[in-house]
């Protein structure tokens, strides 16, 4: 491919607010989409990115938004645009993580599910809304200490 690729990055808020620029400094051209799921912790103003495309939660459409736009490749700016990263990466047949298994992405559980299936040593898991089921859990296993983390951290 000749010319500048085009990134899109989507919701570059947070640190990811870093990312526009510095893949401009690269050479790369660059997309900000911002989803229709953004993270109510950071403030979304109007990138830099020369460029914005607003998900409204059409797929098909916001991909053909940004195959209008050249993009190359799309990535998440923070936790908030993982799965439509993936799913808009997955629509424009880019480089990515790919669609079998995209709730690992997010969820801490469906992760050690994910990485114990492919052969790999995994801490224990339970999921659980239940205090007592958690307290039985943790006295069945005998081994301290026992870390609790929301699923989609």
């Amino acid at each position: 491919m000749t010319g500048p690729r085009t990134v899109a990055v989507v919701d570059a808020d947070g640190i990811g607010a870093h990312l526009p620029g510095a893949l401009r400094r690269e050479g790369l051209g660059c997309v900000v989409v911002r989803s229709d799921t953004p993270s109510a912790s950071f403030a979304h103003e109007r990138s830099e990115a020369g460029a914005d495309v607003v998900h409204t939660g059409d797929l098909s459409a916001t991909a053909a938004a940004l195959r209008g736009l050249g993009v190359d490749f799309v990535v998440a700016g923070t936790e908030s645009g993982v799965l439509l990263a993936d799913a808009l990466s997955a629509a424009l047949g880019t480089p990515g993580n790919g669609m079998s298994v995209p709730t690992a992405r997010r969820d801490k559980y469906a992760m050690a599910q994910a990485v114990a299936a492919a052969g790999l040593a995994t801490a224990d898991s339970l999921v659980t809304g239940s205090l007592p089921e958690l307290r039985e859990w943790a006295r069945r296993r005998g081994e301290w200490p026992v870390v609790l983390k929301p699923r989609a951290s």
